[in-house]
């Protein structure tokens, strides 16, 4: 994900067309988030936000979670599937 930009900042914005775009990939973002929460456990989503956003290695992600590194890798499978069937299923009923 991109830094947020304060208000102001919109005004130097050089391209606009650059700024819908931003919005636009955001706005899709967070439709995706919102659908990968609803088929995902807490945990699964949990440890896909740690290694996908934050990029923790599976040890790292344990640590926090307080899972062996075996069992986060197996989360992060596990929840990866989903969030590839829930997409996918959401586009073909987009189109």
């Amino acid at each position: 994900m991109g830094a947020v930009r304060p208000l102001e900042s919109l005004s130097e914005t050089p391209d606009v067309h650059d700024l819908a775009a931003d919005v636009a990939l955001r706005l899709d973002a967070q439709q995706q988030v919102r659908l990968l929460a609803g088929a995902l456990t807490e945990l699964e989503m949990e440890v896909l936000v740690l290694r996908c956003a934050d990029e923790l290695s599976a040890k790292e992600i344990g640590q926090i979670v307080g899972k062996s590194e075996r069992a986060v890798h197996s989360l992060l499978h596990r929840a990866k599937q989903k969030a590839r069937e829930r997409l996918v299923q959401h586009d073909y009923r987009r189109t």
